[in-house]
């Protein structure tokens, strides 16, 4: 049962004991597990037959702990403070999230793949140890001359590539160059959602924790049990 509702409950038992002319007999301050904690107990006096009353009663949970396993495992604070529909829905963020990310790493490395394959066949590209500066080159220049040239003009010398075979390119056509460079675009950005992704996670990470944090907050205690001499104690603790 949920917090509000409980305390709905809570209200109608006072209510209704106030009316009948019931005690509300003492207030103390138990210990519990989760910090401070406020309790009142209800005295229900009753004289009919003694029968054997159960209510839901619920296990104090320690607020840091729902904070800290949220952090790291989104939905696991709301489940250990017992609120498995908030816990579903944080961890089936969380598993959207990482699926999202390495569906984008993968795309994104298929086509890396696929366009140093192309730059290979069509412009005669060796792609051992090649950085990704490299391809930028291949791709903004018909050839490797025409690169160092443009390089030469702007007085860049540290950008030069040597023109042999290891860092050689000319492309046989306008067109592939400009296949070449769709490739790389489309691996960049794949590669560029992913770590946006990622933000994501860490996002998803921290409000998980954060409401778990909340969730163990408002986490209440409602329990009743029955007298040997007769009636009934209603006890409610409220931790904060």
């Amino acid at each position: 049962m949920k917090c509000k509702e409980k305390t709905s409950v809570l209200l109608t038992v006072l209510i209704f004991l106030l009316i009948t002319g019931v005690n509300l007999f003492s207030s103390e301050r138990p210990e519990a597990a989760a910090g401070r904690v406020f309790s009142v107990n209800v005295l229900i006096k009753d004289k009919q037959e003694q029968k054997t009353v159960k209510y839901n009663t619920e296990k104090s949970v320690c607020k840091a702990g729902a904070f800290f396993y949220s952090l790291a495992l989104p939905g696991a604070g709301q489940l250990y403070a017992g609120n498995k529909k908030s816990a579903k829905i944080f961890i089936a963020a969380e598993t959207v999230l990482w699926a999202t990310y390495f569906t984008f790493r993968a795309y994104g490395s298929q086509k890396r793949n696929d366009y140093m394959a192309y730059a290979a066949a069509h412009a005669g590209v060796n792609n051992q140890d090649k950085d990704h500066k490299y391809y930028v080159a291949v791709e903004n220049y018909s050839s490797l001359r025409d690169y160092n040239n443009a390089k030469l003009k702007q007085r860049n010398i540290n950008a030069l590539y040597p023109e042999n075979e290891q860092y050689w390119w000319q492309w046989d056509s306008e067109e592939s160059r400009k296949t070449f460079e769709s490739l790389r675009v489309s691996s960049d950005k794949a590669f560029d959602r992913a770590v946006i992704v990622i933000g994501g996670i860490v996002v998803n990470h921290l409000i998980s924790a954060i409401d778990g944090l909340r969730e163990a907050r408002k986490k209440e205690m409602i329990g009743v049990s029955v007298l040997p001499q007769g009636g009934a104690v209603v006890s409610f603790v409220k931790i904060f």
